[in-house]
Formats: C-alpha cells, structure tokens, sequence
C-alpha cells in the first residue's frame, strides 16, 4: 500500500466541526493532516486539530484507524500535534468556496 492509498481512504474522515456548518469537509481538505508515511507495513497519520483541546480528537483517531484499515488492509497509527496550529487559511481552495456559498 502506498501513502497515497492512505490518503485516499483519509478523505471519508469528515471534520465533525465542519458538519456543523452544513457544509462537511474531510480531514485532509480542512488542512488537519500534517503528512503520511508507510513505514514496515504502518500508516503513520500525522494530525494537527483545529483547536489544542478539540473534544473530538479521540473520534478522529479512532475514525482515522477504521478507515485506513477497511481501505487499505494496514494498522494505522494517528500523531496527534496539540503545538502543530491549524489556520482556516489551510482549508483547501475547494472546501473553502463550497463552505463560502453556505455561509457567506
């Protein structure tokens, strides 16, 4: 499995603040995923949060595990940055309209 079949699985990890503004964005669109690697047979996913004492960072981990498994067949495990900050800036340009259109 390669970083990039990784990263194809990431993208049904939905941000669970973004449902919040009716307009769902996936954790890599949002900006929160600092880098993959395949490293002996592991996806290591690196996460920054929105915010260093998000509630839901547990879920994300959690749902970054299920997906990278049901996707991909590898363990996965999740390096939560709590010092790594997220700007809205990091929003990809996609998510970012999409998010616009909703809520000007």
């Amino acid at each position: 499995m390669t970083e990039q079949s990784v990263r194809d699985a990431l993208r049904s990890v939905v941000d669970p603040c973004s449902i919040a503004t009716g307009a769902p964005i996936n954790i890599l669109d949002m900006g929160l995923v600092r880098g993959v690697e395949v490293r002996d047979g592991v996806a290591v996913v690196g996460l920054r949060l929105t915010h260093p004492f998000c509630m839901q960072a547990a879920n994300i981990a959690d749902r970054i595990r299920e997906v990278v498994a049901a996707g991909t067949g590898l363990a996965a495990t999740v390096d939560i940055d709590v010092a790594d900050e997220w700007w809205p800036d990091m929003i990809a340009p996609e998510a970012r309209r999409r998010l616009r259109s909703i809520r000007p």
